[in-house]
């Protein structure tokens, strides 16, 4: 059993990955967006801690990082809307990148 903190947790992959760590034993920690839908972990929200941070706010980052005293991080978050074209998806993905692992 471990500790797991899942950037992006709500999102269609993390909801999943979190469902399989519980399902395990682990105890799970989520990180979200304050405007992220949490309507794919309503059958376990009870079942695991949620913060809310941005993944470039370093401060909040920091918070969350604490108070969830993470074993092992997942790093799943991205932006919330296609982009206009590829070059903005890859800076999309780029700064969901630097800010959740970098910082």
């Amino acid at each position: 059993m471990s500790r797991a903190l899942i950037i992006g947790g709500a999102g269609f992959v993390g909801s999943r990955l979190a469902r399989r760590l519980l399902d395990r034993g682990d105890e799970v920690h989520i990180l979200v967006r304050p405007t992220t839908c949490l309507w794919r972990i309503e059958r376990f929200r009870d079942q695991i801690a949620i913060h809310v941070a941005d993944v470039g706010d370093l401060e909040s980052l920091t918070r969350s990082f604490a108070a969830a005293r993470a074993e092992v991080v997942y790093c799943l978050a991205r932006a919330a809307r296609g982009a206009e074209s590829p070059l903005r998806e890859a800076d999309s993905l780029a700064a969901s990148a630097v800010g959740g692992l970098i910082r």
